[in-house]
């Protein structure tokens, strides 16, 4: 067993951050992680009268990590990419794009399914439709046991966002060094839509496969769209056909419903449900204010052909800004029950520790079974970690980790190019271990905490903020980008900040605030955002 740890920062060849990949045996002594080798250099290529270019600095690499047999997929969604003919261009944008290891042969494969050879004019006149120059490709990513990769671009379709599918092995067999592979067989994307529900949606925030049709020969495909509806926020349940079989709504503007999504089954009673997590959820509290705690819901599949609809069970976070259900993760049968169980991550602001709440499985309809889990001393920041397990023992694709321990263990996941203590100074990289007594991460002074349930428990956060806006699908509009407050990674999206303990400088943890007067309507429309209350 080992584990695959994403550090979207970690210097390239060039010393510029292209991020990377790193693989760390899992033993109770600690071992020291191999970096894994990937052709992390620009690159360009005349093929005819066209101009490609690929720009892999600042492309976080590692952003979200999966594996699938001997492969490992790590991707990088703020990969850039432009096509040039003549005097035209198609504009320098974040396409995104992941990168396959095969760890047996050592083949290695790049692919990024938004790349095109479409100018910019081409776009303009068809007034932007089925634009995915700024998908963001492999933001989100899991790998179903057929081995079909599926990457969320929730900056596809002019920031709608969309849904990737491709499997691994046309990946790994359609592509030869040197070239820039965009198309293998099978391949296949959601719709662009024109309806103004879905402008700014962010489609693909977050990705899930399970069964949710009664088929056991189909695989259904669950996404979450945390700005749907002017920020209303939606959860989609997809079939092979990307034909919509569930839609959840939101109950809360800006609540960011559907911000992380699991499938699992958590009654025993053989049916796939869904957990939503909504982490900017705001309670009413007793002296009339309002507090953002955070929110999960839990949607039971019932009997037969049934639309999913009223939640079977609401978990409510009780820290002020602790943004509960920033992630939720499955752990199987922890408890030895009979019932899988969950975990969901509450991420608190300052100096407080970061928690992983284990939501116990039971028959029938679950009710208080959330309970603290684990304390986890230390930092881990911008790491993703995916382990890597014998089919043997896999009993569902692999989740991507950010942070991990064994029950009664203490110590810090971390690896190269993080902060372990004091700032500035660059970690080893190994998955064990303690940061320096007193030394201040990136996020604030002294060592983070965060409470973890299992090997494979997930726990990441995220922070950033909106810098600009982007072009409006139907009027002249900005450019918008998101700039991790501790990462730095610009993002037509999203940017992703991996962490294991608290929020700290720099804008908060969580996900990126709400910005307002972001409309596909064109310049005169009313503003698609609410903007979040402060």
């Amino acid at each position: 067993v080992a584990i695959v740890a994403g550090a979207p920062r970690t210097l390239g060849p060039s010393q510029e951050e292209t991020g990377g990949v790193f693989l760390c045996p899992w033993r109770a002594e600690g071992s020291q992680c191999t970096l894994l080798p990937f052709h992390l250099n620009d690159e360009t290529r005349h093929v005819g009268s066209h101009t490609f270019q690929t720009f892999k600095a600042r492309q976080g690499l590692g952003a979200s990590v999966v594996s699938w047999n001997d492969n490992i997929v790590a991707c990088a969604p703020w990969q850039h990419w432009n096509a040039l003919e003549k005097t035209e261009e198609a504009e320098k944008t974040p396409v995104g794009g992941c990168f396959v290891a095969q760890l047996q042969n050592g083949h290695r494969a790049e692919y990024s399914p938004c790349r095109a050879n479409t100018m910019s004019q081409v776009y303009v006149k068809n007034g932007f439709r089925d634009d995915r120059r700024y998908c963001e490709a492999g933001f989100s990513s899991v790998v179903t046991q057929a081995g079909e990769l599926v990457l969320g671009a929730p900056g596809g379709y002019f920031f709608l966002g969309l849904l990737a599918r491709a499997p691994i092995t046309s990946i790994v067999s359609s592509y030869r060094p040197g070239t820039l592979l965009w198309h293998v067989p099978n391949q296949s994307f959601t719709f662009d839509y024109s309806k103004p529900e879905y402008y700014d949606g962010y489609r693909g925030y977050s990705v899930a496969v399970g069964e949710f049709d009664g088929d056991l020969s189909t695989t259904e495909y669950v996404l979450g769209a945390p700005t749907w509806s002017w920020t209303l926020g939606a959860v989609e349940i997809l079939n092979s056909y990307h034909q919509t079989l569930h839609k959840l709504h939101g109950e809360q503007m800006a609540s960011y419903f559907g911000h992380s999504v699991t499938v699992t089954d958590v009654n025993g009673d053989g049916r796939h449900d869904l957990l939503v997590g909504a982490p900017l959820y705001m309670e009413s509290r007793a002296d009339r204010k309002l507090a953002e705690v955070g929110r999960v819901y839990l949607f039971l599949q019932p009997r037969g052909h049934h639309v999913l609809g009223v939640p079977s069970l609401l978990l409510t976070g009780t820290q002020l800004y602790g943004r509960f259900g920033s992630a939720i993760a499955p752990l199987g049968d922890l408890d030895r029950d009979g019932y899988n169980d969950e975990d969901t991550e509450e991420e608190r602001e300052s100096a407080l520790p970061a928690l992983a709440w284990q939501v116990r499985g039971s028959s029938g309809t679950p009710a208080g079974n959330a309970r603290p889990g684990y304390w986890w001393d230390g930092v881990c920041e911008n790491t993703v970690l995916s382990a890597v397990l014998p089919p043997v023992t896999r009993d569902v694709e692999t989740r991507d980790l950010g942070a991990l321990a064994r029950p009664g263990t203490r110590g810090a996941a971390a690896g190269p190019g993080e902060v372990a203590g004091g700032r500035g100074r660059r970690h080893s990289g190994h998955v064990a271990g303690r940061p320096a007594e007193g030394g201040a991460s990136r996020r604030g002074p002294g060592a983070g905490r965060a409470r973890v349930l299992s090997e494979t428990a997930l726990v990441r956060g995220e922070r950033a903020r909106t810098v600009n806006r982007p072009r409006s699908r139907h009027g002249p509009a900005g450019l918008r980008e998101l700039r991790s407050a501790s990462t730095g990674l610009e993002s037509g999206g999203r940017s992703w900040t991996w962490v294991a303990g608290p929020a700290g400088d720099g804008g908060g943890g969580g996900p990126p605030e709400v910005p307002g007067n972001l409309s596909r309507r064109g310049s005169g429309g009313p503003e698609s955002r609410a903007v979040r209350p402060t």
